[in-house]
């Protein structure tokens, strides 16, 4: 009962849109149902051609399987741990927070650039203030 407690305490959580959570599934499945496989079967192939010491083909299979078994495992963490956030159910109150699309304009150029945060941001709008930019608005 402990280490349980421990477990959710210590839990990584991963803060994400619907949108990226379905990309994360998405991914996975891919790895899963075509990339593995494929792999396997290159392996396979590799093998048959004999000596594995001096088996590029080999050594190079065998890498590429250890990258997609370690990113299924992240995403399968990612997953495990995902807090998915519907920015669209999120108050529209002006502040810079999870999922928000914001246009900043450079008042010097009159350059816009638009950008969507991904992380939670309290201090955004004090920090882009300080950096001088003078008007920002939440799209």
């Amino acid at each position: 009962m402990v280490w349980c407690y421990w477990f959710k305490k210590n839990m990584q959580r991963y803060p994400m849109t619907p949108q990226g959570h379905a990309a994360l599934e998405a991914e996975l499945k891919q790895l899963k149902s075509i990339d593995r496989p494929r792999i396997t079967a290159s392996i396979a192939e590799a093998r048959e051609h004999g000596d594995l010491k001096e088996n590029a083909e080999y050594h190079a299979a065998r890498e590429q399987q250890g990258f997609c078994e370690a990113r299924i495992r992240d995403i399968e963490a990612k997953l495990g741990g995902a807090q998915v956030i519907d920015p669209a159910t999120l108050p529209k109150d002006g502040r810079v927070i999870f999922g928000v699309s914001v246009v900043i304009e450079n008042m010097d150029t009159g350059e816009e650039k638009q950008y969507k945060s991904l992380v939670m941001m309290k201090q955004t709008l004090k920090r882009v203030k300080s950096q001088s930019i003078h008007r920002s608005h939440v799209v």
